[in-house]
């Protein structure tokens, strides 16, 4: 099984989930990429916003093979650390463009804000907005989700 180093290093846990929690979370995630498209808004706040977004669809794949993070400690970098290897790295490269925007999310919470450019913001938005549609097509595909 490939996720079994991060079961060993204790950074998911096996859990079950409801085809609804799924859908939960990728309705959350829907929600937030759309209120992460308003460009009026400070591009710091859209760009937060967008990265929980696509956090909440990683996390919808974690759940729908049967995981969650195994503590709140650094939980969401384990969720991207779990996309890395989910479907055998279908989203290896996002998953490191997400670690990036983590980062710069958890200085802009708890540092310093003002750190994300419009044109950053923009591009997040966009990429964000291709892997929840991907997510959503590869949950439907396992029929996890109703074809829409």
């Amino acid at each position: 099984m490939c996720y079994e180093d991060l079961v060993r290093h204790r950074r998911v846990r096996s859990a079950s989930f409801g085809r609804e929690e799924i859908e939960g979370l990728m309705r959350g995630a829907t929600a937030k990429l759309k209120a992460s498209a308003l460009e009026d808004m400070d591009p710091e706040i859209r760009h937060n916003l967008v990265y929980d977004a696509i956090r909440s669809a990683a996390q919808a794949v974690m759940a729908s093979e049967g995981y969650r993070p195994a503590g709140a400690a650094a939980h969401h970098q384990a969720v991207f650390d779990f996309l890395a290897l989910a479907d055998g790295g279908r989203w290896a490269t996002e998953a490191r463009c997400f670690q990036r925007s983590r980062r710069k999310r958890n200085r802009s919470e708890y540092e310093e804000f003002g750190l994300v450019s419009p044109t950053e913001a923009n591009e997040l938005v966009a990429t964000g907005a291709s892997f929840i549609a991907e997510v959503r097509d590869w949950l439907q595909s396992k029929g996890i989700l109703p074809e829409e």
